[in-house]
């Protein structure tokens, strides 16, 4: 199984704010697309002012003071820092394909160059702690096994 690590604050807007597109300088392999892939948050301090600008963007109502996203029937709030996780595969999704964008086309969630479109995204019910890396990586078996055990709570916007 191959991996992607995020900074905490994107793999939460993947989770929650249904953000299902990953903006990259890269391609990935021709052999990633149709791949189910393991989504690692990373142990980076959280930055949330460009997931309030991009989730404005894609159709939320944003409260910067606290990071609260709202749309017609769905209010959240992103964690706290201490409480946001870190270190460890938070879902699974599969890299439908990739597109370019060029910065003065940019809408939703999309500011390219590389847009990878994702879906099928499955939030674990328990993140599995685990070392990440930067691009695209291998999961160790151990971890990989523990991630496909994992049950699921389902795919789209969390309420909650």
């Amino acid at each position: 199984m191959k991996a992607l690590t995020l900074t905490p604050e994107w793999a939460w807007a993947v989770c929650h704010l249904g953000k299902r597109v990953e903006n990259r300088t890269w391609k990935p392999t021709a052999s990633m697309i149709g791949q189910t892939i393991a989504l690692h948050a990373g142990k980076a301090r959280p930055d949330w002012s460009a997931v309030d600008l991009m989730a404005g963007c894609a159709g939320w109502s944003v409260r910067t003071f606290d990071h609260g996203y709202r749309k017609p029937g769905i209010s959240l709030r992103a964690p706290d820092r201490d409480a946001l996780t870190r270190g460890a595969i938070v879902a699974t999704f599969r890299l439908v394909r990739t597109h370019a964008v060029a910065k003065a086309n940019c809408v939703g969630w999309e500011c390219g160059p590389i847009c990878w479109d994702i879906a099928d995204v499955q939030v674990l019910a328990r993140p599995v702690p685990c070392k990440g890396a930067l691009g695209m990586w291998t999961v160790p078996a151990d971890i990989a096994e523990q991630v496909c055990l994992s049950p699921s709570l389902r795919d789209g916007v969390l309420r909650g």
